[in-house]
């Protein structure tokens, strides 16, 4: 049962590194951004915080650190997800679509009061791949708003261990994301809000991400 929450609560840390806001500036800027989150879903509830950077507007790295906990059980995890991000085709005077492609890793720590007590711990790593594609719509003066969808997939690893043996046991499989990103123009920089509904194995997960990004000259 616990191991089995640690892959549900993998398979449900949020796109975070979508919302890594490469996507809200030109191609030749570069950017920094900053945001923090929460999310929700069946037995699990946690939050996050991450930093990117964008050196030219088309590729676009950083990490973000999530810490989520069952509903269910005395488990609750903290990851550090590495990411890097392409845009393969982005917005500009003729074409309103953005098109990304996004690689991240995983490593999560299980925290268990009850493990402790049996001399176990659980940790496991994965690795994600995904697209996603998001037209930018100029509706306001200093309003942008970006319907997304993505979609993807991921394998983890996780092993239970104590001082005597241990387990791996691997799960894979497709996930994907559907949301907008409302963004509030300051010059080039931008407040954003971004909620949206993460799925994976039939499951369900509403996240919400609000960051600040800060863009400039490359």
């Amino acid at each position: 049962m616990q191991k089995s929450i640690v892959l549900t609560l993998l398979c449900f840390l949020s796109l975070g590194h979508l919302m890594g806001q490469a996507i809200l500036i030109e191609k030749g800027q570069r950017g920094t951004n900053l945001g923090a989150g929460f999310q929700t879903g069946k037995n699990y509830s946690g939050f996050q915080t991450g930093v990117g950077y964008s050196p030219n507007g088309i590729t676009n790295f950083g990490t973000y650190l999530a810490y989520n906990s069952s509903d269910i059980s005395d488990l609750s995890e903290l990851s550090i997800n590495p990411y890097i991000e392409f845009f393969v085709v982005k917005k500009d005077k003729q074409n309103p679509i953005n098109v990304s492609i996004s690689f991240d890793y995983n490593y999560t720590h299980g925290i268990s009061e009850t493990l402790d007590f049996f001399g176990l711990s659980i940790n496991s790593q994965g690795i994600r791949s995904s697209i996603m594609i998001a037209p930018d719509f100029d509706v306001a003066q200093n309003l942008r708003v970006l319907p997304f969808g993505s979609f993807g997939y991921g394998r983890s690893w996780l092993t239970a261990s104590n001082d005597f043996e241990s387990e791996t046991e691997s799960s894979g499989g497709v996930f994907g994301s559907l949301g907008t990103i409302l963004a509030f123009m300051n010059g080039e920089n931008a407040f954003s809000i971004a909620p949206s509904i993460n799925f994976s194995k039939g499951n369900t997960g509403f996240v919400m991400y609000i960051s600040y990004n800060f863009a400039g000259k490359s």
